[in-house]
């Protein structure tokens, strides 16, 4: 468009771009019903959205649906999760493609929940003590993360995804020397660990024994 000096040239309504945009749907995948309230988080690619756009946490509306817009053209992960279902995440989700950002739908698995006690040697409960959840990409921030055991040596974790973990206690201490100066022993470091397959919608039991 050329305009020439003092020249006043009417282009009509110019419309701007919001963006790109993502949406979908998550549903239960044993019966493919919407899930309602379940929480979708930009997971990688936080900064992607324009300014004054970010939004990067959305909750999906009763019939499971979630919208994110105000996008730059880069490639996300998405994160989804929801107390009662195993957590998600969906990768490769590019704005700049039909297919790969609009009406995606991502299906949920049940949780499934581990629960357990730590005793000794004696088969007394010890209390206190650290329990980590370890996926098998050998990371406990995607699986569950850590828990200590209470008063009668009991954990729990909750909202498990579906799938192969360890369960692993560990007791922390010096090795070295066996007694301290004044007679009394040190706690040796020490700890034990057992397979769990968690399967959907189900609880497992288990018992950690530090020798």
């Amino acid at each position: 468009l050329r305009v020439e000096a003092g020249e006043v040239v009417d282009v009509g309504d110019i419309q701007l771009s919001e963006g790109g945009a993502v949406n979908g749907i998550v549903v239960a995948a044993q019966t493919n019903e919407p899930i309602a309230g379940a929480r979708v988080r930009v997971a990688q690619g936080a900064r992607a959205f324009q300014p004054g756009k970010a939004t990067s946490i959305v909750t999906t509306n009763a019939n499971g649906e979630f919208f994110f817009t105000g996008l730059k053209d880069q490639v996300l992960v998405l994160e989804v999760s929801h107390s009662d279902f195993g957590k998600r995440r969906v990768s490769g989700v590019d704005p700049r493609v039909v297919g790969k950002s609009q009406g995606l739908e991502i299906e949920l698995a049940a949780a499934s929940s581990i629960s357990g006690v730590v005793v000794d040697s004696r088969r007394q409960p010890i209390k206190k003590i650290a329990v980590y959840l370890i996926g098998a990409d050998k990371s406990t921030t995607s699986s569950g993360g850590t828990t200590k055991t209470g008063p009668e040596g009991g954990f729990e974790f909750l909202g498990v995804t579906p799938g192969v973990y360890t369960v692993k206690a560990h007791r922390f201490g010096k090795a070295q020397p066996a007694t301290d100066p004044k007679g009394s022993p040190y706690a040796r470091p020490i700890s034990a660990e057992v397979q769990v397959e968690a399967a959907s919608g189900e609880h497992h039991e288990v018992i950690i024994e530090l020798r």
